[in-house]
């Protein structure tokens, strides 16, 4: 008795037949029948007043659902209610509840389609519903992250000047997997449909659309393109139009990929898109001017870096070696690196080869630095002595001075996704990168001793299909080729070797993997530096990259 008179007496009134009980919010009576708005404004009392809706509640619920009909889903009541549970901080929270209540589903009948909706890869962890509810939540937690690597991230999304519709893009960009393939075109449209039946704004509703078609675009930038390259830089200010719609794609570029699962978004992806932002932001401050001059970069360039000189090294000969490297290599590296790079080119002189290593653990990988003589099918020789060496390749800048020196410039990390360290495995890849290129040792003797590095447990396997696509339009330059195939021992010597083999120059390479599928793309040129259009030619390429990434390990 005492114990039913103390909670009596704890209840409160929230709503017509809705009381908080316990941190719990109850139902007395059937509020719903008459009242079904009730369903929606329940989960926002549940938000404002952090309370759960009890077992009872849910069952009630359920036993309602039918009456959230077409009154409710085109009402502006009903609208204004959930654009507000957006609006507050923790709506991921809130909507989790109406999601795991049915609630969500009910009044926005696109996204029930997405429940329980299996996406059949190993990238992709969660079910579709789970994958967006999870994102919004990785989202809302960059108001109170306390990781250094998400400072910028967490600063810029406390300046977004409307949440909701960001939170609305997140919790929708992948809606057009209902209808299959090309999901955010379909997308698009879908979102166009809802924004319309809420009566959103135009210009809201403009960049909702925007936002939901290009939520791919940005990873794949960052992590396939030459984020260096001022005309890609151009092209993707064109398609965002303002730095608006950059910072909101960014930040949901970043609550997509955490969402998909553990381990998914690393310190290297994220330092690929804050440097695709950071550029990006820069060209529309310059308003698409270029910030200087060739002749004042250069100028700039060969003053900051000969300030920087020590005493061993002159200033004669570090103007000849700037003049001999090309010019894309002196506008994007600082130059005290410069400075590090001539100084291995020096010791060129008594040795066939130079490495050099530098590790960024906020990045998660090393920079190896290898300093050698030009010499066909270099990079292909360099990446299977990593291969062998189960070394990663994650990126790599390819540099030709016109003196003969080489500087190939990768980015790598271990099998567990960290720098490389260990010196004595670096002192083994000199090794062998010296017997290779001085003809002691063969690729295929080197390739043939490898073994393969022990695995936790048994590792599930789902077949890649092979695909090369080819782009002459990202770059005014270069040809890009983009090859997705099934990650596999060797295959980035494979891809190397085949270009090599084709009369192709590797200028630049982005590679990841996602979980069992390798995705890597590559800026060539022919062996006279110049662009590769001739058809028969380049499909000559893709058959022979095809036949080489399909082939058995």
């Amino acid at each position: 008795f005492f114990h039913r008179l103390g909670r009596a007496l704890k209840r409160k009134k929230v709503d017509r037949g809705l009381y908080s009980v316990g941190g719990e919010i109850v139902v007395e009576g059937d509020p719903f029948v008459d009242h079904p708005i009730l369903m929606l404004k329940l989960f926002r009392h549940c938000q404002a007043l952090k309370l759960a809706p009890g077992q009872s509640t849910l069952r009630k619920i359920s036993q309602n659902l039918h009456h959230l009909d077409r009154s409710i889903i085109d009402s502006p009541q009903a609208r204004d209610i959930f654009l507000e549970i957006l609006s507050q901080d923790d709506a991921a929270d809130a909507l989790r509840q109406m999601h795991d209540a049915g609630v969500l589903g009910k009044y926005i009948p696109e996204f029930e389609g997405l429940t329980s909706l299996a996406q059949y890869d190993l990238y992709h962890r969660y079910t579709v519903d789970e994958h967006v509810l999870r994102a919004l939540k990785h989202l809302e937690d960059l108001e109170n992250t306390q990781e250094p690597e998400l400072k910028e991230l967490s600063t810029l999304y406390k300046r977004v000047h409307k949440p909701w519709l960001l939170k609305l893009a997140v919790l929708m960009h992948d809606i057009g997997k209902i209808r299959g393939k090309g999901h955010a075109e379909t997308g698009a449209a879908i979102v166009s449909e809802i924004a319309q039946r809420w009566d959103i704004e135009e210009e809201d509703c403009k960049r909702l659309r925007f936002l939901v078609e290009n939520h791919l675009t940005m990873s794949h930038l960052s992590q396939r393109r030459n984020i260096s390259d001022e005309n890609m830089v151009a092209g993707f200010a064109r398609i965002l139009e303002s730095e608006e719609n950059l910072t909101l794609l960014y930040l949901l570029t970043y609550a997509d990929t955490r969402g998909v699962g553990p381990h998914v978004w690393t310190t290297w992806k994220g330092a690929l898109l804050w440097e695709l932002y950071h550029e990006t932001h820069n060209y529309f401050v310059r308003g698409g001017k270029p910030e200087y001059s060739l002749e004042d970069t250069l100028e700039q360039v060969k003053s900051r870096t000969i300030a920087m000189l020590g005493e061993d090294v002159g200033v004669e000969e570090m103007e000849n070696y700037l003049h001999a490297m090309p010019y894309h290599y002196l506008t994007t590296t600082p130059p005290d690196r410069l400075v590090r790079h001539l100084e291995l080119v020096r010791n060129l002189k008594e040795k066939s080869i130079v490495l050099d290593q530098t590790h960024d653990f906020l990045k998660g990988s090393t920079e190896l630095v290898v300093c050698t003589r030009e010499k066909p099918g270099l990079f292909s020789n360099i990446a299977g002595t990593l291969s062998a060496m189960n070394i990663n390749i994650i990126g790599a800048q390819i540099y030709t001075g016109t003196d003969g020196s080489v500087l190939d410039i990768l980015q790598v990390n271990g099998l567990d996704g960290k720098p490389v360290t260990d010196q004595e495995t670096w002192e083994m890849v000199n090794h062998f990168l010296t017997r290779i290129l001085e003809g002691k040792l063969t690729m295929e003797q080197l390739m043939s001793g490898r073994k393969k590095p022990l695995q936790a447990g048994k590792v599930e396997h789902m077949e890649v299909i092979p695909k090369v696509s080819l782009d002459n339009i990202s770059s005014d330059t270069h040809t890009v080729i983009d090859v997705i195939a099934q990650d596999k021992l060797g295959l980035l010597y494979s891809i190397a070797n085949t270009l090599f083999s084709e009369g192709a120059n590797i200028y630049l390479a982005r590679i990841s993997t996602e979980v069992h599928r390798a995705i890597n793309s590559f800026y060539i040129t022919d062996f006279e530096g110049r662009k590769i259009e001739d058809v028969d030619v380049l499909n000559e390429l893709e058959r022979k990259l095809l036949e080489a990434i399909s082939s058995e390990d």
